[in-house]
């Protein structure tokens, strides 16, 4: 298996929602967020109130998702990260699946990034939600809905740390011999109710030409249930590993 390009940097998820306020990173010559241009919405397509909800008597809800949106401004595994009724994730991961986005820019080069979206419903038009966005997940109160499903939480809000019950190795058929036996990685990920992860980025890593073996082993990767209150929830953890790498010559 050859070893892809080395990529020349390494980001933070930056999140995503239609208006963006973005929090400044450590200064160098120039902010990372001067350098850095979000993703933007160039067709949008906007939620229903959920036949579901008028049905049962629920009067408003909420959803928020994530996905990748890539270089060419195209997006892909999309994941609820919190709701009040799975009914709202439903319908608004299947609008935003129809939207059209450009992509996030860099110092003027696309790049692959992270995009969170929050839609509040009502019954007579969806609301939309304004959220901050930065190189740290932020966490706001959702409305103050106490009928909430699904939550969401960074590891410090959750009951307890979750633990990798599983992780596949990294193995490299044919490599050369300028590979170290090991990659140490920051990454950031999301780990659902169930345990598996969703959208990891490598943020940094000492060898960054296997950052894509790295999002891959985590994506096979399993975790302990995040649990908040006693119940199942969605998690973003920010980690960093030391990960041995097997040489297949």
């Amino acid at each position: 298996m050859s070893i892809p390009k080395s990529k020349d940097f390494s980001l933070p998820v930056f999140g995503f929602s239609f208006i963006l306020l973005l929090a400044p990173l450590e200064v160098v010559a120039e902010s990372a967020s001067e350098r850095y241009e979000p993703v933007s919405v160039k067709r949008q397509v906007e939620p229903n109130f959920p036949r579901w909800a008028y049905s049962n008597g629920v009067s408003r809800g909420f959803a928020r998702v994530a996905f990748y949106v890539d270089e060419e401004g195209h997006a892909s595994e999309f994941m609820p990260l919190e709701f009040t009724h799975s009914a709202f994730s439903d319908e608004l991961l299947r609008v935003v699946r129809k939207w059209k986005f450009e992509p996030a820019y860099f110092e003027g080069r696309p790049i692959k990034s992270v995009c969170r979206a929050h839609w509040e419903f009502l019954p007579d038009r969806p609301v939309q939600k304004i959220l901050a966005t930065g190189s740290e997940f932020h966490f706001s109160n959702s409305s103050g809905l106490a009928s909430q499903s699904v939550s969401l939480s960074d590891e410090g809000g959750l009951d307890r740390s979750v633990s990798m019950v599983a992780f596949p190795p990294i193995v490299l058929e044919g490599s050369s011999s300028d590979v170290d036996d090991f990659v140490q990685a920051t990454c950031s990920f999301f780990v659902d109710t169930d345990g598996s992860v969703g959208l990891p980025v490598v943020e940094f890593s000492s060898e960054p030409r296997l950052d894509e073996f790295v999002v891959s082993a985590l994506k096979h990767s399993a975790f302990e249930r995040p649990m908040l209150d006693g119940e199942p929830s969605v998690a973003w953890l920010r980690k960093t590993y030391r990960i041995p790498i097997v040489k297949d010559f």
